[in-house]
């Protein structure tokens, strides 16, 4: 999971094979925390909207009711990876990826 592998602090990890990899942090993103407008139930996943956007994340679940905000990385000004949800809206920052 990339967003795993974004948060984690460590630098060492194993791939599917077993070979070992090193994953090093260069590049700042910005984290903004968006209003959640829908979540569209599927089959498999669900589809995740966000305020100003109108493409979906697509997510294995819904996120739980409590959360009405979800902290999106952006990747040259465009949305890029779903971060994490928040229940209140956080101030935006940056991440190290």
């Amino acid at each position: 999971n990339l967003t795993e592998l974004i948060r984690c602090n460590k630098k060492l990890f194993i791939d599917t094979i077993g070979l070992i990899f090193t994953y090093e942090k260069t590049k700042w993103v910005q984290l903004k925390y968006l209003k959640i407008d829908r979540i569209i139930k599927k089959e498999t996943k669900c589809l995740l909207y966000v305020s100003k956007y109108k493409s979906a994340f697509i997510i294995p679940r819904p996120p739980a009711e409590s959360y009405s905000y979800a902290g999106i990385l952006h990747l040259a000004g465009e949305p890029w990876i779903l971060y994490d949800y928040a229940n209140t809206k956080l101030k935006d920052t940056r991440r190290k990826v």
